[in-house]
Parts: C-alpha cells; structure tokens; sequence
C-alpha cells in the first residue's frame, strides 16, 4: 500500500504565510532568497546555537532598583540574523502568530543558548558574576533575545527594509500615526549581533518585569 505524506500546513508548523508576510525595499539579491526560504523554526535554534561567537558575557545593574542581571552579546551569520528577526519562520513571526508561541520559542532559544554562555564563561579570565547567578538570571521567566542595534534595526537610520504585515501595518497607522512604524523596519545591521538578556533579581528575589512583552510584540512587531 502506497503511503501518503500529509504535510501540516505552514502556521501548524510555526511559519507565518507567504500571503501575510511581505517585504518591500529589499534590493539586495540574496537577502530576497534566504527570505523566500523561512528554514523550519527549530532548524533556526540550531543555526543560532551553532553560529554563535565573539560572545561577550557582562554584568547589568538595573537603572532603578540594585537588581542586577547578565548581558550576552554575539554574533552569527548574516542569514541567521536576518532568517531569525525577518523571516516568516523567525522569532517576530512566532509572536505573529500568538503571544503564547512567541513566549515559547523564546523560551526554547534561551535555554538552547546556555550552553553556548557556560562555555564562554569558562573561558573567560575575568568573570562578571558568578555561574550560579548567570544561569540564575538566564533561566527565570522574563529572559530574553532581541537584536542588540535596536535602534538601527527599526528606524530609517538603518535603512529602509520593511515588512508588510496587515496586522502590524494596522497599528502603527492607527494607534502610532505620528511615531515611526519601528515594528515593520526589517533592516540588516554590520555586524549581526543579537543581544540575550536574563531576568533582573535582587538577592533571593528575582524581579518580573511590568511589561507585558509577549502582547506588545504580536500586536506590533516590536517592544
């Protein structure tokens, strides 16, 4: 008997639609095809994991309060980068299509990145904090990932890349008209760094943030 391959379709399989996820103002040739290419999104962790480098582990005092946290900044493939923050399979997508599943793909890319800090922790001569309180910091619920040239990444001043997300377009038109729509810039910073921060915590207390992230992410493209 013939066996027959049923494939999910793509929002089952963590892909947003080609029909709901445009770019406009992408020129570059081979940025227009790793796009048109979303790799499924846990293929993306892997890439992510596996590219990391130029890892540097810092320590974050809270601007308010004597909380502190851990600060890791690396670098990876201008693919990745571009596949996990644009791309219809990528981190934004996964808030696109639920706070909930945007929460857990997060989720999924912190604790996959440990490793990667635990070993650039060892090698470091000079620690910031100890492991104890970096593994701390990275496994308490308000981690997370997020380009570290925000403001390149989402303004004119890094270009004009943009995504065409119905959604996402609604609200900057209707709720920001006078703001600049940072949510739908999909620009390519020099280099690809991406930014991991832990959760703030103060002694025994860990300090959950106000913020509701999850929401302001899949109702805008951006936080």
């Amino acid at each position: 008997m013939a066996h027959i391959h049923l494939e999910l379709p793509e929002k089952e399989r963590g892909v947003v639609g080609s029909g709901d996820w445009n770019f406009i103002g992408i020129d570059d040739v081979e940025r227009d095809r790793w796009l048109a290419e979303p790799p499924q999104p846990s293929t993306l962790i892997d890439l992510v994991v596996a590219e990391a480098c130029e890892v540097v582990i810092s320590r974050d005092p809270h601007r308010a309060t004597s909380a502190v946290r851990v600060r890791v900044t690396f670098e990876v493939s201008p693919r990745t980068f571009d596949q996990l923050f644009h791309g219809r399979s990528g981190y934004r997508a996964q808030y696109y299509l639920s706070p909930q599943a945007g929460r857990a793909y997060n989720r999924q890319l912190v604790d996959a990145l440990i490793p990667v800090v635990e070993a650039a922790f060892e090698r470091l001569e000079q620690k910031p904090m100890t492991w104890g309180e970096i593994e701390r910091s990275l496994a308490a619920r308000e981690s997370k990932v997020w380009p570290a040239a925000d403001s390149l990444l989402f303004s004119r001043a890094g270009g004009n890349s943009r995504l065409s997300v119905l959604r996402w377009e609604r609200y900057w038109r209707e709720r920001k008209p006078k703001r600049e729509a940072s949510g739908l810039f999909a620009n390519l910073p020099s280099p690809p760094l991406i930014m991991l921060k832990g959760t703030f915590f103060n002694g025994d207390e860990l300090q959950p943030s106000a913020k509701d992230r999850d929401r302001e992410l899949h109702e805008t493209g951006y936080t």
